[in-house]
């Protein structure tokens, strides 16, 4: 013989009885009331599916849409909520500088292109006042290489008043070689450091063309 399933009414206990008892007054096993047996299952309702309209909502603090309030990723921009802000930002500008290199772009430069024998014939003529131009400039350039200020505005132009302080400006410069070797597909660029290095103290024009020929390329690359 079948059985009845259903609910106490009164403590709301599932029960389940031979269907011979259909219709007999019977007390409940778990709270002791009086109930009715019904003369079919009766399966309590289902419990309302919650809309994720209903639900709560927030913006997505990276691209404004709303989003579930409990969720970790945004499904819109794709960006991770849940992400501590520091880790977000840990990327290193050089990192995303070497990214666009490998896709085959160059990141936003201020544009500063000379002919490097230009640069030594100036740096000659005018006694090197024309090289406090060119740090400022360069400065610009190799700090939007490397994604950070590598060279500050103060240091490129005290560099080009003061001699000995060009040897601070391209221990400087030749840190940001790396950077630039990987956005112009020649890594060995970055062991021209300590060359530099000494150029500056020597010879800061002919440093000055060197750092500007390679300069140059990256505007050249994907021209």
């Amino acid at each position: 013989m079948s059985e009845i399933t259903f609910e106490c009414p009164e403590c709301k206990s599932p029960l389940t009885v031979d269907e011979s008892g259909a219709g007999m007054m019977v007390d409940c096993p778990q709270c002791s009331k009086k109930i009715q047996i019904p003369k079919k299952t009766v399966l309590p309702p289902a419990a309302p599916a919650v809309s994720t309209s209903t639900q709560a909502q927030k913006p997505c603090p990276f691209c404004g849409e709303q989003i579930l309030a409990a969720a970790k990723k945004c499904k819109n921009c794709g960006e991770m909520l849940d992400q501590p802000k520091q880790e977000r930002t840990a990327q290193p500008a050089a990192a995303k500088v070497a990214a666009a290199s490998d896709a085959g772009t160059k990141p936003n430069l201020p544009v500063f292109k000379n002919e490097p024998i230009m640069v030594l014939i100036l740096g000659f003529i005018t006694c090197g006042l024309y090289l406090i131009y060119w740090n400022i400039k360069m400065a610009e350039v190799l700090n939007a290489i490397a994604g950070r200020t590598v060279i500050a505005p103060v240091a490129a132009i005290i560099s080009g008043c003061c001699a000995p302080v060009n040897v601070y400006y391209y221990y400087l410069a030749g840190s940001t070689l790396a950077d630039l070797g990987k956005l112009i597909g020649k890594p060995e660029v970055k062991d021209k450091s300590t060359m530099l290095l000494l150029l500056g103290i020597f010879m800061p024009m002919v440093a000055a063309m060197i750092v500007q020929g390679h300069v140059n390329e990256v505007y050249e690359k994907k021209a």
